[in-house]
């Protein structure tokens, strides 16, 4: 007899999104299912469903253009690109605001 391989467990996160992420994007709140639950995959994931656009507009080499939130806390002051991710937890992507 064979062993059955267990399919990989996915992470259902919920994702917030305003500016011109929303634009891009087109909703609010987004429902997104990772395999390998971090930050990093999700904005990969992200940017495979929504397309380049969305892609250069949120994965800059120095994350200067974007706060990521994990349930509140700023990714930075956890793991940044590899904070993991668990069921249920809100993310939100919000872009920085300058002014003087």
């Amino acid at each position: 007899m064979r062993p059955v391989s267990a399919s990989p467990q996915r992470t259902r996160v919920t994702v917030n999104v305003i500016g011109h992420i929303y634009d891009l994007v087109g909703e609010k709140t987004i429902d997104v299912e990772l395999e390998n639950p971090t930050v990093r995959c999700l904005l990969n994931k992200m940017s495979t469903l929504y397309g380049e656009d969305l892609r250069k507009s949120i994965m800059n080499e120095k994350w200067e253009l974007h706060v990521v939130l994990v349930n509140g806390m700023d990714i930075d002051f956890i793991k940044n690109l590899d904070t993991p991710l668990k069921q249920g937890d809100r993310v939100d992507i919000l872009p920085l605001i300058a002014g003087g």
